[in-house]
């Protein structure tokens, strides 16, 4: 990336002195773009993907803006900062964008708290610190005058978790990059990715009321998380010996609840989340709520959708059930979750 010319080539220690100068200003501005909550919310005019996601692509802008760096905002889906001259560019995508904070944080998962040497906060790994190091990166080529063979842009995505569409949307205005690379991932590099696709399985039928007292199962928040909670709701109160609870996060997980009141209507999982691309990490609530289901209501085996949930995919993390599991020595097993579902 950068030019052959040794002259422009800034000596190593100049540049990690460059890095210990904004320390600082790195820490609180990561910390400062983690207090956005940018979860994806409903679409808005000038704001595709809700106020968080929007609001922290202006913080971002606005932090490399301060650093003398180029910007764009296209839109409110996405944005850049940019360094460097030449007709090809560098890609750099990183993304503002976080999935729910689910439950169990000690501190407000929205503080961007620093203690113990950590900064604490959802997105404070997952994408947020990198993208500021990122801009930094760029600024600290700027400071030393370093020259490069192109330009190099940090592209800032606001859908990741969700989508996409952030980057779907930038290359309907922008063109493709020379090559690029995203510190979105474990040290010190991956050469290899695999895959998602979101699917939805919907059955229309009345099978769960006419085969049980059920009046609904949720359960889930995001595609790629292994879902923490799962609820049921009955018709009538079911009585089972359970232990009560007035929030099932307080609960263990691989138990069953009720909540609120003993012999009352809703009983709740609690699963273990995780990352939906690691499913084998976590305890799928959903799967938890089944097991306890077919061993308490023997009708509700004639439920056929259930049936096919339980059994074809219950706690499997891998799709061997449904007949899709696969692997190969570089990318390992294929990864299956089930992040969403509600009857």
């Amino acid at each position: 990336m950068l030019s052959n010319n040794e002259e422009q080539s800034a000596p190593i220690k100049e540049i990690y002195k460059e890095i210990d100068q904004y320390k600082d200003q790195i820490v609180s501005n990561i910390s400062r773009i983690v207090r956005c909550k940018s979860v994806m919310e409903k679409s808005q005019p000038g704001k595709p993907f809700g106020q968080g996601p929007y609001q922290a692509l202006q913080i971002a802008l606005e932090i490399s803006r301060e650093l003398g760096l180029k910007t764009a905002d296209l839109d409110g889906y996405v944005g850049y900062a940019e360094y460097g001259e030449g007709e090809d560019y560098v890609a750099v995508p990183v993304h503002l964008d976080v999935v729910p904070e689910g439950t169990g944080w000690t501190v407000d998962p929205y503080s961007g708290v620093v203690k113990d040497g950590k900064i604490f906060g959802r997105g404070s790994s997952d994408n947020k610190s990198p993208a500021i190091a990122a801009i930094y990166s760029l600024k600290i080529l700027k400071d030393l005058n370093i020259k490069t063979k192109r330009r190099v842009r940090v592209i800032f995505g606001t859908n990741e978790e969700t989508g996409m569409e952030c980057l779907d949307y930038y290359f309907k205005k922008e063109s493709l990059p020379l090559y690029g690379f995203s510190p979105d991932a474990g040290y010190p590099a991956y050469n290899r990715e695999k895959g998602i696709m979101s699917l939805y399985l919907e059955k229309d039928t009345n099978e769960l009321a006419r085969c049980t007292d059920i009046s609904s199962i949720e359960a889930g928040n995001a595609f790629n998380v292994v879902p923490e909670f799962c609820t049921v709701t009955f018709n009538t109160p079911y009585k089972d010996d359970l232990e009560v609870l007035s929030d099932i996060s307080k609960g263990e997980p691989g138990k069953v609840y009720y909540i609120n009141e003993r012999y009352g209507k809703v009983i709740a999982s609690r699963g273990t989340p995780a990352h939906g691309s690691t499913p084998e990490d976590g305890l799928n609530a959903i799967a938890v709520m089944l097991e306890y289901l077919y061993e308490k209501l023997p009708n509700i085996k004639e439920c056929g959708f259930l049936n096919f949930i339980w059994n074809k995919i219950g706690y499997e993390p891998d799709g061997a059930s449904l007949g899709i599991a696969m692997e190969d020595s570089l990318s390992g097993k294929l990864s299956n979750n089930l992040g969403l579902f509600s009857m």
